[in-house]
């Protein structure tokens, strides 16, 4: 299934005993069309219609731990990107890049409601990729988590509320 949480166990094989290494988890969260919109993926569940900026209410949730991995992807979808509210503040300390096609970026002025200082975007992908970026889960959260959305999708609605809204909440 396209968006299950993926566990990768490495298998080592010493002396004819197997070890288990600590299984690695994916967190697989696509870019995609459901009901005429373009949303955001994660188990089955979808971002809402539209969601409040700078808080982690009523978006949608993903629940994963350090050392988690969080992989962006599109299908059926072209010209999609995700924009990190708080990028600035968070890259390489909640979290770091493992692979993305386009280095994250300053926003544009067409992002009314963010902050032109904190959040960072992708960019959209460029035609035939399918993967946007990976993250690796670094630290814990707390309650309000990684604030993320859609780019341009989240471009749209008010200031305050926009679609394609999701948030990353970290445990141990």
């Amino acid at each position: 299934m396209r968006s299950m949480v993926t566990v990768v166990a490495i298998v080592c094989a010493l002396c004819g005993i197997a070890n288990v290494a600590a299984a690695q988890v994916i967190h697989n969260v696509v870019g995609m069309l459901h009901n005429g919109a373009t949303v955001w993926e994660y188990n089955g569940s979808f971002s809402p219609a539209q969601a409040t900026l700078n808080t982690s209410a009523n978006r949608l949730k993903i629940n994963a731990k350090v050392g988690d991995t969080v992989k962006f992807t599109v299908e059926g979808v072209s010209d999609l990107g995700v924009v990190f509210e708080h990028a600035a503040a968070e890259q390489n300390v909640l979290w770091t890049v493992t692979t993305t096609p386009n280095p994250l970026k300053l926003i544009d002025g067409n992002f009314v409601g963010f902050d032109p200082i904190r959040a960072r975007t992708t960019g959209p992908v460029l035609p035939g990729q399918t993967t946007i970026i990976t993250i690796k889960l670094t630290q814990v959260t707390g309650a309000n988590g990684i604030l993320f959305g859609g780019d341009p999708d989240s471009e749209a609605g008010a200031a305050d509320k926009k679609p394609m809204l999701g948030v990353i909440v970290v445990t141990n």
